[in-house]
């Protein structure tokens, strides 16, 4: 019964992954998605089942760690690049997500999702589809001891996988319960919005360097979903290469930093071979304005060693931001399927935090006493309207 069942949701995924063009691992699902599936009676099952209505009034749901969470959740909350009226690349005053909820559902427990790669993909599999679920459920903690789950909390309407490694690993299980239930709720992740991004124009070939952390580079997920979106346009040459960021020395956002980032890259790829159409940025730390002033000024510079860099650059060559991209397919996909709250209203962020206590993936009610060491500086630094937001809706008491 089981392989028959695997061999129809295969055939489906890819049936339907041909009609939307969607980046589809057709693969048998984890046991805990097969239950789902067969086991009408867990609440799994009859949320899934919930989830096919109107959804207009839900949230957008942000899944990653602490410090990824709130920087993405800023990007939403100050986005103003497009037109609000007609979608068109120009911004109006009115924020973007103007009238949405940015609900950031903090993982503290299960990070970093590197220690899965090499033996544990399963239960990373298993992390995402519960975390997955966690944003779509109406029910939390109110505590870490809450086992009954007295708080509540919207569903989501659309959820980003912010991490590249759940987001690789997990999308296959969480693509087969979407479709199975016939769920319309879009996945983002800033692997598939990045790649998208640098290869919207058609080119052929196109070549991309990646920079990323040591962890994320050593699970090629930029390399495995690149070299499968190429080859479904029968592009067997173009090439993708990871970079692995160079540590900063003291100010890590500094302008010397990004200076060191941007060598490192072209020093690479000159090395290589290789010229670069496009720079994918994973660390969403890094500044892609700074990055691009400072290429601006070596593309400029009469120095030999930047002369020689510049050479690895293609004519129109460009640095693509995560969490822009992620927010801009956001937006896209949004005005398509008419999901906007069409609220008058700035933006409102809340978050939600893993439950120490819980036996999996289990979130409660955030509040200052949770957070992490180091997020309330990226908070105030950084992410000074999620910060606001978090104040005004008493999760924290406008002070740390």
């Amino acid at each position: 019964m089981k392989k028959a069942l695997y061999i129809f949701l295969a055939l489906t995924l890819f049936i339907l992954g041909g009609c939307r063009g969607r980046h589809v691992v057709s693969c048998p699902p984890i046991p805990y998605v097969d239950s789902i599936l067969t086991s009408p009676h867990m609440r799994e099952h009859a949320l899934l089942v919930s989830c096919t209505g109107e959804r207009v009034n839900a949230d957008i749901a942000v899944i990653d760690s602490p410090e990824r969470c709130v920087l993405l959740s800023e990007t939403f909350m100050s986005s103003d690049v497009f037109d609000n009226v007609d979608g068109s690349a120009a911004a109006d005053g009115l924020p973007d997500f103007a009238g949405e909820r940015i609900a950031s559902v903090m993982d503290d427990r299960y990070i970093p999702y590197s220690g899965y790669i090499g033996g544990r993909e399963a239960d990373l599999r298993e992390i995402a589809v519960r975390a997955f679920m966690a944003s779509l459920d109406t029910v939390c903690r109110l505590a870490a001891y809450d086992a009954d789950g007295r708080s509540h909390k919207p569903s989501a309407k659309a959820v980003v996988l912010s991490s590249p490694l759940m987001a690789v690993y997990g999308r296959s299980d969480i693509d087969t319960l979407i479709r199975s239930f016939g769920v319309d709720i879009p996945v983002f992740s800033p692997v598939t919005s990045m790649i998208s991004a640098a290869v919207s124009e058609g080119r052929h070939p196109v070549n991309i360097a990646v920079l990323a952390s040591p962890e994320v580079s050593r699970s090629r997920v930029y390399q495995r979903v690149f070299s499968e979106m190429m080859k479904g346009r029968g592009d067997t040459v173009s090439v993708c290469k990871v970079i692995c960021e160079p540590v900063a020395g003291g100010d890590s956002a500094g302008v010397s930093h990004h200076a060191d980032i941007l060598r490192s890259v072209l020093d690479t790829c000159r090395a290589a071979g290789m010229r670069v159409d496009a720079l994918l940025i994973d660390d969403y730390a890094v500044s892609v304005p700074e990055l691009e002033r400072i290429c601006h000024e070596l593309v400029s510079s009469d120095d030999e060693a930047d002369i020689a860099r510049k050479q690895s650059l293609a004519a129109d060559f460009r640095i693509i931001d995560p969490r822009m991209s992620i927010v801009s397919d956001c937006f896209k996909s949004f005005r398509e399927k008419n999901i906007f709250t069409h609220n008058i209203a700035y933006p409102v962020a809340s978050a939600y935090i893993t439950s120490p206590e819980s036996a999996h993936f289990s979130i409660m009610d955030f509040d200052e006493s949770s957070l992490p060491d180091g997020v309330y500086e990226i908070l105030t630094d950084m992410a000074p309207k999620t910060h606001k937001s978090y104040v005004q809706n008493q999760h924290f008491a406008g002070g740390n």
